[in-house]
Formats: structure tokens, sequence, C-alpha cells
């Protein structure tokens, strides 16, 4: 499989350990939320990476998703204690990031750009490494893009997408995270992969 139909194949990825998962984030929240500050830095460490990873994508600026990623963290340590969605803790916790990320973008006046680019030393989907130069170049281009097609897409429709196909959060968090339906999300997840896919094929 080339790195462009890697980087298009936009698969809806659930973790088989899905409930598991949300079972141990219950756990330590709840433990968190009685005091357990070790609880909590468990939390940190195991959602931190892809959490400040989605805040650098929505605010083009790594310095800007280091500081929402730690006060989101700092809103929901002293949140906790009136947390009650048992099983969505992760849900929970990116909407957080996405208001505090909505909030700084607007205060940024950032002309409506939402979705930065892609991090290239670490696309989406692709290889840990390339085999070759010719390789890496040609999969920083695709990289640049592909985001060059998300970023093109209204927010509506990529939002859910980064989400669901980058970020791999199952769509049931997704819909959580953006106060919609999950039949919404499934819709507005095929449209932004058909406009995708429809976009990329004419830069052909």
């Amino acid at each position: 499989m080339t790195v462009s139909s890697r980087l298009l194949d936009l698969a809806f990825s659930t973790a088989e350990d899905a409930a598991a998962a949300c079972a141990w984030d219950a756990e330590h929240a709840a433990a968190a939320a009685r005091g357990d500050a070790d609880a909590f830095r468990r939390l940190v460490e195991r959602h931190g990476d892809a959490l400040q990873r989605f805040c650098q994508r929505a605010l083009g600026c790594e310095r800007d998703a280091e500081d929402v990623c730690q006060e989101t963290f700092v809103r929901a340590w002293h949140a906790l204690s009136r947390y009650r969605e048992q099983g969505q803790f992760r849900a929970w916790l990116w909407r957080i990031a996405l208001n505090l990320c909505r909030d700084h973008a607007r205060a940024r006046a950032r002309r409506g750009r939402w979705l930065c680019d892609w991090p290239l030393d670490t696309p989406p989907d692709a290889p840990a490494a390339a085999d070759s130069p010719d390789e890496a170049a040609a999969l920083r281009a695709d990289c640049a893009r592909l985001s060059a097609g998300l970023a093109l897409l209204p927010e509506g429709l990529r939002l859910p997408l980064v989400l669901s196909a980058v970020e791999g959060l199952p769509h049931a968090e997704v819909s959580v995270i953006l106060g919609l339906s999950l039949r919404a999300v499934d819709t507005r997840v095929f449209r932004a992969r058909r406009q995708l896919i429809e976009w990329w094929e004419r830069q052909a």
C-alpha cells in the first residue's frame, strides 16, 4: 500500500480493549476525585500526548498547545469532584480541551483557520520511518498535501474526521465531545472522508 493510499484510508478505529480502557479511566478518575494525585498523574500520562497532539493541530503552535493542554488538566483536576460521566472520562477531558482551543483561537483571531499542518515527523497512519530519502520526501509531500485538503473542509466536517480517523476516538466519544448525535457524527465523517478523497483525486 502506498503512502498516499494509507493517508487516504481514514478507517474508523476502535481499540479492542476499549471497555477495559474506559474502566481503567473510570477507576483512576474516581480515585483522583478523592484526592489521589498519583491516580491523576497516571491519567495525564495516559492521555497527555494525544491531547497535546490534537491541541497543536487545532492551534497551529506548539507553545500554545502546551499551554492549553496543561490548562485542560488543571481544569479537569479541579472539576473532578463534579465529574459524573462514568465511562466517558476521555470524552469529558477532550471536550474541555476543545472548548479551551476554541476560546484560544478566537482570542488569537486566527482568521478562521482551525487545523494546522500535520506534524511531518509523525504523520497519521504512516510508516514510522521511510526506507529511502525519496520515500521520505514523498511522505512529507503527501502529508503537506493532506493538510491542505483538510484545511479546505468546513470545521463541522473537519473536526469529526480528525477526532475519529486521526486520533482514533470511537464515534460515541466524538458525539459527546462535539455535542452531536451519533448519527450526525457518522454522517459528517462519511461526508468529510468522501470530500477529502474527491479533492485528493482532483490533484492527481
